[in-house]
């Protein structure tokens, strides 16, 4: 009985300490702690990146800022989007927005989807995607002084989960959004 015990305890407290040591070394919530925990991640790492570092990152703070805390970025990209919708599998988060994407331009046309979307494709209007599987629940519109982002992670080769970090900056080099999320394929 004791053999028992101690075969289904040890798991539990493994299984604690990871989502535990997720919660404080990524910062993350109890889900994606808990996601992350259980699932294999890959992640690629920018040169010399910390999630330390990471976390003093401020809305408003300029490019050079950003980059003494953090250094270069793995990528460097202009924003092709005007608005992002995701779509989730539970209840989101209301400080997390990690869920399946789907983004649009301009005129509400979709121009970028990510995997999990079967009726959904490249060149429908936001009303097309409205009939077909509803509003999300938590979506994102930029104005147009939303204009490049810098990512500091990327998708690694073992699999599609991974952390991501991201700052995205205003035409005048401040930041305006700060990506620290896991990111589940």
């Amino acid at each position: 009985m004791k053999r028992w015990k101690i075969a289904f305890c040890l798991p539990a407290v493994v299984f604690v300490i990871a989502t535990s040591y997720n919660m404080v070394r990524y910062r993350y919530n109890f889900i994606n702690a808990t996601i992350r925990s259980i699932l294999m991640e890959s992640t690629q790492w920018a040169e010399g990146f910390s999630d330390w570092s990471f976390a003093k990152i401020r809305i408003g703070m300029t490019e050079k800022e950003v980059f003494s805390f953090i250094g270069e970025p793995l990528n460097r990209g202009t924003n092709k989007h005007a608005a992002v919708w995701t779509y989730f599998l539970a209840e989101p988060d209301k400080h997390n927005c990690n869920g399946k994407k789907i983004y649009f331009d301009q005129k509400w046309i979709v121009n970028k989807i990510e995997s999990g979307f079967k009726t959904i494709h490249i060149g429908m209007h936001k009303n097309e995607v409205v009939t077909r599987i509803g509003e999300a629940k938590c979506y994102t519109q930029f104005d147009d002084s939303y204009e490049y982002t810098w990512s500091y992670s990327n998708r690694g080769e073992i699999n599609g989960n991974y952390d991501r970090r991201w700052v995205s900056f205003d035409r005048s080099g401040k930041a305006i959004n700060i990506v620290h999320t896991y990111y589940v394929d």
